[in-house]
């Protein structure tokens, strides 16, 4: 709450911690022993620390959300919106039975949000399964896909390019805000009349499923400006993942995509206190991204193992993701070992039939 407020009057918080980026100790000494806002730095640098502070603060609501938080599935979703669209997502967490025994605010109207978001992913559901049926979705080779994926794999896939197909479809036409769209869900009850892949709704929510909150931000702010260059440039972050998981499968995108972002922490170190915020804070928001990418695309991979990784993630530890997705491929490597080893039995055993055969032939022929 104390980073939300900051944020809507402009004030930074006395409760918003000095470690909020590096500083020096005369920065420090200044922060917690000066007077007036000056102390925090020029108005543009708090600005940022401000905006900082709200991201940290729905990064460990999620986080929390994600690793007490029941049932699993409530949880999730709560954590989702926290890190999309964190003006719902804090109301979302008046669903928690903890946070209403402290006197939450009884205002329910942001169910019609909820309500309103999951209708959409229950046509796009619908949507998908005609399009399966119809064989109009990329196909990939078994071979060169995990089994445990390549489900996930071909949606993330039909999704991106359906995403891309839409916006450009769109280009010429005039668009709503979504925001302004998901307000009058809220107060009203008007719900958009567009058909799903003509919502702007469901496109930007489509699209933070896909990439992220930040990593969209070219490609739906793009759109929603008109801004072509910015757009391409979404469009090609889009590509360039789902060329990721062609390649490999969404259950690797979060290792490849975070560790191209992560920099050389040691030369990080040795750089003004300016870049050393830029780039950590660039690879927290990489992070939570990914975690949002976990938690739409990886639900179909255990129980609850969308909600664990998620985690993981969102305390920037990717060695512990690593080990929550290793057994998945161990059991993959033991599928494809005992196919191979199938075919080579199968192989064997037409060889020696061919060589019974043979010696038949031979002996009648002698």
């Amino acid at each position: 709450m104390p980073a939300t407020m900051a944020m809507l009057l402009g004030q930074t918080s006395p409760r918003m911690p000095v470690t909020i980026r590096p500083m020096s100790q005369v920065q420090i000494s200044r922060w917690l022993h000066g007077s007036g806002v000056k102390r925090f730095g020029s108005q543009q640098q708090r600005a940022a620390d401000r905006a900082e502070y709200g991201n940290q603060a729905h990064r460990l609501a999620a986080y929390c959300m994600l690793r007490w938080g029941a049932p699993t599935a409530s949880s999730a979703q709560i954590a989702t919106m926290l890190l999309t669209n964190p003006g719902i997502g804090m109301c979302m967490l008046r669903e928690d039975p903890n946070v209403r025994a402290q006197g939450a605010c009884t205002d329910t109207r942001y169910r019609r949000v909820v309500e309103y978001l999951r209708s959409l992913h229950a046509q796009a559901d619908l949507d998908y399964a005609r399009a399966l049926k119809i064989g109009d979705v990329p196909w990939l080779s078994p071979d060169g896909h995990a089994a445990v994926t390549i489900a996930a794999d071909r949606r993330y896939l039909y999704d991106a390019n359906r995403l891309v197909h839409a916006y450009r479809a769109l280009w010429d036409r005039a668009t709503a805000d979504p925001a302004q769209l998901l307000m009058a869900v809220e107060e009203t009850r008007t719900l958009p009349g567009e058909p799903l892949w003509e919502n702007p709704v469901y496109l930007r929510d489509l699209a933070d499923s896909l990439m992220g909150s930040v990593l969209s931000d070219d490609l739906t702010m793009g759109f929603q400006q008109r801004d072509r260059e910015r757009f391409d440039r979404g469009v090609r972050t889009l590509e360039h993942m789902g060329d990721q998981v062609r390649a490999m499968n969404v259950l690797m995108l979060p290792i490849m995509a975070i560790d191209e972002c992560e920099p050389d922490w040691n030369a990080v170190a040795a750089r003004g206190y300016k870049a050393r915020t830029t780039q950590w804070r660039a690879f927290c928001d990489r992070c939570d991204d990914l975690a949002t990418v976990v938690l739409a695309q990886l639900q179909g991979q255990g129980e609850g193992f969308h909600v664990r990784a998620a985690a993981t993630l969102l305390k920037q530890s990717l060695p512990e993701y690593c080990e929550l997705a290793l057994p998945l491929f161990e059991q993959e490597i033991e599928r494809l070992a005992a196919r191979e080893q199938d075919a080579a039995d199968a192989s064997a055993g037409v060889c020696g039939h061919e060589r019974e055969g043979g010696a038949v032939h031979v002996d009648m022929a002698a």
